[in-house]
């Protein structure tokens, strides 16, 4: 699993209020909680933390609620909204500009330089 996830591209996160109470629990030690523990310490290192991307399918991302998706490791961390199935071409649009580092809105071109 270590090696995995050193050499992905990129980790796709699936995160679920099951899947955070586990991680928040550390309720598997060989599976969930482990992974938990490899993924806070990237985010601690700073290693590649770009290539972890948590999409939100079930639950929300107000941890003050039971129903709370995002483990408490997560939760500074921007994720693609996947809970909306209706809204679902343009999560999808959302994680493919992640994937690819493609902004959605690029600046305009700067002017020219006023004349003093």
């Amino acid at each position: 699993m270590e090696q995995g996830l050193r050499q992905a591209d990129f980790i796709l996160c699936v995160l679920t209020p099951e899947y955070a109470r586990k991680t928040n629990d550390r309720d598997s030690p060989s599976g969930t909680g482990y992974e938990q523990q490899i993924i806070t310490g990237q985010i601690l290192s700073r290693l590649n933390r770009r290539n972890m991307i948590p999409l939100l399918r079930k639950g929300t991302s107000q941890p003050d609620r039971s129903d709370c998706a995002i483990p408490t490791h997560m939760l500074s961390t921007v994720f693609v909204d996947f809970t909306d199935n209706a809204q679902y071409d343009q999560s999808m649009g959302q994680l493919l500009r992640v994937l690819r580092d493609t902004p959605e809105h690029r600046p305009p071109p700067l002017g020219l330089p006023p004349s003093f």
